[in-house]
Formats: structure tokens, sequence, C-alpha cells
């Protein structure tokens, strides 16, 4: 109350400076990363072909995607296995109609008894048979039409060579041997639909550029580079 008995009015907020107050206690969400390179095939694109049923050739503007399929396919198992295990999850698995024998060294018998765990989270399940010989009940479910017998060989013969590894790191050696067996060879011709869920799956992919070897899944050429090639342009 002022000297002349007058009461001074509160000031309001306006109704403009009340929505500024509100923007800056809600923190902005991240802008998302721009698409680039093979996963701006979300978009329209095009199959143009394939060459030796092993590259695939996909057309978007006037850039040109050369994809091994063979990788592409590996690294995609890979990744959603790997995924699975690192969330604590283990790799589905599919169930022998028949379970199958295995005859192991007394080597290998140590080492499967020492990594149980990891073969088990990676999609193998099996029971001791007695004499070193185990009897294999479950396999990974994206191992495919390989043998089950000659793919836990192979697991075996790998933590033989993965000692002195860590754990979680020789699951991943596991589920990357795996991927690489059940993906789709080289040599294998693929229908569309095939082509379009593979390239589908890999665009999904955190990292699409290489296969866990290191290899590049894809490469990619344009316009200009063919008319240079061909010295249309210099």
């Amino acid at each position: 109350q002022g000297l002349t008995g007058e009461t001074k009015a509160e000031e309001v907020p306006s109704e403009y400076a009340i929505v500024k107050e509100v923007e800056k206690e809600v923190p902005k969400e991240p802008e998302p990363m721009p698409l680039t390179g093979i996963k701006t095939l979300v978009f329209d694109y095009k199959i143009v072909g394939t060459a030796y049923d092993t590259y695939i050739f996909i057309q978007q503007g006037d850039n040109l995607y050369i994809i091994d399929q063979h990788a592409a396919h590996e690294k995609t198992l890979y990744e959603k296995l790997v995924q699975r295990i690192r969330e604590g999850d283990k790799a589905a698995g599919q169930i022998l109609l028949k379970p199958q024998a295995v005859d192991l060294s007394d080597e290998d018998m140590n080492n499967v008894e020492a990594y149980k765990n990891e073969l088990n989270t990676a999609g193998y399940l099996f029971d001791d048979f007695g004499d070193n010989t185990l009897l294999l009940r479950e396999i990974p479910y994206a191992a495919g039409d390989v043998s089950p017998v000659e793919l836990f060989i192979d697991a075996v013969n790998l933590l033989e060579n993965s000692k002195g590894m860590n754990r979680l790191a020789i699951k991943e050696e596991l589920i990357y041997d795996m991927a690489c067996k059940a993906a789709v060879k080289a040599e294998k011709k693929l229908s569309e639909p095939e082509i379009k869920a593979l390239v589908g799956g890999l665009i999904k992919l955190e990292n699409p550029e290489t296969c866990p070897h290191g290899r590049p899944v894809y490469i990619t050429m344009n316009k200009k580079d063919f008319e240079k090639m061909f010295k249309r342009i210099i």
C-alpha cells in the first residue's frame, strides 16, 4: 500500500511468459541424426539385379549400392543375437527332434564343462551321456540347415582357441561363429522378397558398414563414377 492509500496491483505473468517458462523447464529432445549411406534405403529404391548370385545391386537416385549378401545376412544375425546376450537373454534355440550324440576328447570335455553357461547362452543345450559323450538336445535357432553336430563341434573348437578371453567376449565369439555358418551363402540365388527382407534388416542395424570380420558389407558408386570410367566426363 502506497502513501496515498492506494493498493498496488500485483503483476500477473502474461500467457506468453508462462509458456516460455514451461519451455525452459522441459528439456528438448535431441534432433535425430540424418540418415546417411545405406540407411537411406528406408526410402524408395530399385533392385537392379544381382551378379554371380552373390552381389546385390540397389539403385537409389544417382547412387548404386553393391551389397555382399553373405556379409549382410551374417552381420544382421550377429547384431540381433549379440544384443539379446547383452540384455541378459539367451539366443533362441531350436529343439532337435532326435537328440544327437557328440563324442569329445578329454580336453574338449573339460572346456565344455568350464564354459557350459556360455554355450547355453549361445543356444546350445545338452546332457552328459557319460564316457565323454554329450547328448545334444538344442542348437541356436538361427543355425538354419547347418548340421547340429558340426555346428557344436565348431563351437567347442572355438572354446579351445578363445582361452584368455573374458566370458562375454567368448559368448560373442560363439554367436559370431554361428552367424557366419548360418548366413546365406555366396552363389545362392535369392528371390526379390528375400532381397527386400535382407536389405530391410541391414538398414536397421546400428553399424551396417562392416561384417563381424571387419570386411565391407557394401560399396557405393554413383553416376559420376561411371561417367568418369567411361570418360564421359573428366
